[in-house]
């Protein structure tokens, strides 16, 4: 990495411009950003190996794929890593804009863009929370992903205040491009719309759980001929207040399986 910052270390950046032919950032100690530009880094442009970050008007753009096509990042978190994020832009990612595995977050102003697929044509997705992850966001727009927009996975919590999700589009290989994809984990919502997203707009699966209040969803488009602005399927549960579905291209909402449940008001 052209930085590393190990356990026990602290490192402090005001005002930095980093390029690097690799990780630009990676950090297991702790390390405090601000008006920091970081570009054109391969893998992960920051990587929070159970380090602590606090960044504030951060831009991480053109993360590459590493040599043998996987990752490409903006930002990796993992291992019970923790960031505090304010004003923060990634843009030209791959495989993933934000991606977390069992670590925390807590972010503010958080906008990331142009995320498309790993060297493998997977992924793309803008946030994604794995392995137990949780995350608190308040506005947030994710705009032209690839697979999902939100990603919140493998028993993880996310809690979204004040967002728009908009153009997500399908892996090549695959049925997907949902604005927001839930599986096996739980979701609160607060005013969110969501735009042009592909099979789905919200997609809730698994025994996945819900919470929700003023969401719109816009111009659902087709992914292997299904679109629908809110899927509830295989034991998954939705409480929604407030729910506008508009001009989705297959159904307004499906709720499918046994143990589903569905509890809308003013839809």
């Amino acid at each position: 990495p052209a930085l590393r910052v190990r356990r026990g270390e602290r490192l402090a950046l005001d005002g930095v411009t980093i390029r690097a032919g690799n990780v630009a950032l990676l950090v297991g100690g702790e390390a405090a950003l601000r008006a920091v530009s970081i570009e054109g880094a391969a893998s992960a442009g920051i990587g929070l190996i159970g380090g602590a970050l606090n960044a504030e008007r951060v831009l991480v753009r053109g993360t590459r794929t590493a040599p043998d096509g996987r990752l490409g990042r903006g930002m990796s978190l993992e291992t019970g890593a923790r960031a505090t994020l304010r004003d923060v832009v990634i843009e030209g990612s791959h495989d993933g804009g934000l991606g977390m595995a069992g670590s925390s977050l807590e972010a503010d102003d958080l906008a990331i863009r142009d995320t498309e697929p790993n060297g493998s044509g997977r992924y793309g997705y803008g946030l994604g929370l794995f392995d137990g992850a949780r995350a608190a966001v308040t506005r947030l727009a994710v705009e032209r992903a690839t697979e999902s927009g939100v990603r919140v996975d493998d028993g993880s919590e996310l809690t979204l205040e004040g967002a728009v999700l908009r153009d997500v589009v399908s892996e090549a290989s695959m049925a997907n491009g949902r604005g927001l994809f839930v599986r096996r984990s739980t979701a609160h919502l607060d005013r969110v719309l969501v735009e042009r997203a592909s099979g789905s707009a919200i997609y809730l699966t698994s025994g996945s759980n819900l919470d929700a209040r003023d969401v719109v969803a816009i111009a659902t488009r087709p992914s292997d001929g299904f679109a629908n602005g809110l899927g509830v399927l295989v034991g998954a549960s939705a409480q929604i207040d407030r729910l506008a579905v508009i001009d989705a291209a297959w159904m307004g909402i499906v709720a499918v399986s046994p143990g589903t449940s569905l509890d809308a008001r003013d839809v």
